[in-house]
């Protein structure tokens, strides 16, 4: 649980639309430390979805900030494909477990 903080933009070009999607921070993250001085390894998951099939069609996923609450990502990722149609989901994932 948390936030993920995220810019989202749409070029437009001759040679297609391209979807942007830039992955920033997260931050206010609660989860169950196994100690008080452990701190969890965090990456974001995310999938573009096709709306009318329900189908994932790209994953992709940041670097794994270690040992850190409240991790600055910085991360942009292109997808060559007209938004329109499509969705974003995102997931923050500790240690292999989505949060």
């Amino acid at each position: 649980m948390g936030e993920i903080k995220v810019a989202l933009k749409k070029e437009v070009k001759q040679e297609g639309d391209q979807l942007i999607l830039e992955v920033l921070q997260c931050r206010n993250i609660t989860y169950k430390f196994k100690s008080p001085d452990h701190l969890p390894d965090l990456y974001v998951k995310l999938y573009v979805v096709n709306v009318a099939t329900q189908k994932r069609i790209i994953k992709k996923k940041t670097r794994v900030c270690r040992h850190d609450r409240e991790p600055s990502f910085n991360e942009t990722f292109r997808f060559s494909l007209n938004p329109t149609g499509h969705s974003l989901q995102l997931f923050l994932v500790s240690n292999g477990v989505s949060l």
